[in-house]
Parts: structure tokens; sequence; C-alpha cells
């Protein structure tokens, strides 16, 4: 058939908090693993980027959708992971119906 090579890569996987935030107010992210992080690279997914020490980040949404939020994490062994994850950005009551509506979906 089809003949491709691909290459594998030692990773590691983490959640994010909170997954929702309120319009114009500055929310602090914080990546959930117990490995020890040594940085971590944000891509808020509207245009703003942010490097840390640590496997935290705060960032103030200016427009009430949702973004894609890429945080790529880097253990103390050198060992990466990335994943993205969908942050719904609105006023308190939107925020919290549009997560629960989410969350049924799945």
């Amino acid at each position: 058939m089809f003949k491709e090579n691909i290459t594998l890569s030692e990773s590691f996987s983490f959640e994010l908090k909170p997954k929702f935030a309120l319009i114009g107010v500055n929310t602090g992210f914080s990546a959930l693993t117990d490995f020890n992080i040594t940085s971590s690279k944000w891509n808020f997914g509207d245009g703003t980027t942010f490097n840390s020490n640590d496997k935290k980040a705060s960032h103030k949404y200016l427009e009430i959708k949702t973004y894609k939020l890429e945080v790529e994490l880097a253990r103390k062994d050198g060992v990466k992971a990335i994943k993205t994850f969908d942050i719904i950005v609105g006023n308190p009551k939107e925020s919290a119906d549009r997560t629960i509506k989410d969350y049924r979906t799945r």
C-alpha cells in the first residue's frame, strides 16, 4: 500500500484549569501535572503568546468567543508535551451556561 515514515517521541499528558474566562478580566491558567515543569509556552489563540519558567500563565481576553489555547510544557528531563484546549470567554452567566452545554454534549 502506502509507505510513510513516522517519528514518535516521548511525551506526557496534562490538563488545564480553568477552561473558561471572563471577558476583560485577567485569568490565571495552570497546567495540571505531577511532573517537574521547567518551562512552558502559551499561545492564547488571540495573537498573544507568553513564555514561563513554570506551568502557570495569566491572560486577559478582550472578545466574547471560544479560543484555542495551545500549551507546550517541558519537563526537567527535556521531554515536551503540547496540547490544545478550548477556552470559553464571556460574562459569568454566559460562560457557565456554555461550559455546561459543552459538557452535556460530550
